[in-house]
């Protein structure tokens, strides 16, 4: 679906280079084409350990993600606790990507650029002093965060994902098994942090650095109907009724 020249014919001009059909059926196969043609490739073979983290590696912000994050730390620990904050190695990054084009050109040519959150690249320290995060959270940009409103009637959420550490081991406490955050994340429509450490879509791979390569340590593939789920509906969606969600 292109950017057309002067209107996005959201409401359903058809004369328009794009815009959203307003029966459901059509609606439903858009999603799917944008879903299917926007997709990133598997990152793996593109990383690249000689390009630094501040280029994510070699991996391109218009092909290969939609957010990129790298996070290693430096502290001292007294009876289990921070004895003083923790202090990035090198630089720790939180880069945003763009939207890969859904009209099936090539992926360099790619839509938007994403936003990054306000608490996007920052470290957040538990209370107890025992763990500690890196957070990377994102949204699609405000023109796809309004085709989104126009195919299904909801808000989209935040995107996010938080590099947990413990003060007392060296591998990643990240709670994957917790499952991805049933929350939106969206400021003013309800509900609040559910403590997970994950959102339900994009598929997210975390990677580990062992001497000089990295080695993928899990991936955690995207949940579309439930990123659609916990979607918030629009009071007064662009068409009289709302996707149902199973």
């Amino acid at each position: 679906m292109s950017s057309p020249t002067s209107d996005y014919g959201f409401n359903g001009e058809s004369e328009a280079l794009a815009y959203v059909p307003q029966d459901y059926a059509n609606r439903r196969w858009v999603n799917a084409q944008l879903l299917t043609l926007s997709a990133n490739p598997v990152p793996t073979p593109f990383i690249r350990t000689s390009i630094a983290a501040t280029s994510a590696f070699g991996l391109e912000s218009n092909v290969h993600y939609r957010f990129f994050a790298k996070a290693q730390y430096k502290f001292l620990v007294r009876d289990g606790r921070l004895l003083t904050p923790p202090v990035a190695v090198l630089s720790n990054v939180a880069l945003m990507g763009e939207t890969p084009s859904g009209c099936g050109l090539s992926p360099y040519f790619f839509d938007f650029n994403g936003i990054p959150h306000g608490d996007s690249g920052k470290t957040f320290v538990a209370a107890s002093g025992d763990s500690f995060y890196f957070l990377v959270k994102a949204r699609a940009s405000e023109q796809d965060q309004q085709g989104y409103a126009n195919l299904n009637g909801r808000l989209l959420p935040w995107a996010f994902v938080k590099l947990r550490f413990g003060v007392n081991d060296d591998e990643l406490q990240t709670r994957f098994s917790l499952g991805s955050s049933e929350w939106h994340g969206i400021a003013g429509w309800g509900g609040s942090d559910d403590g997970r450490d994950f959102s339900p879509v994009p598929t997210i791979f975390i990677y580990k650095k062992v001497g000089p390569d990295f080695e993928l340590l899990t991936r955690l593939d995207g949940d579309l109907q439930k990123f659609l789920r916990i979607s918030p509906p629009l009071p007064f969606p662009p068409y009289p009724y709302v996707i149902p969600v199973p």
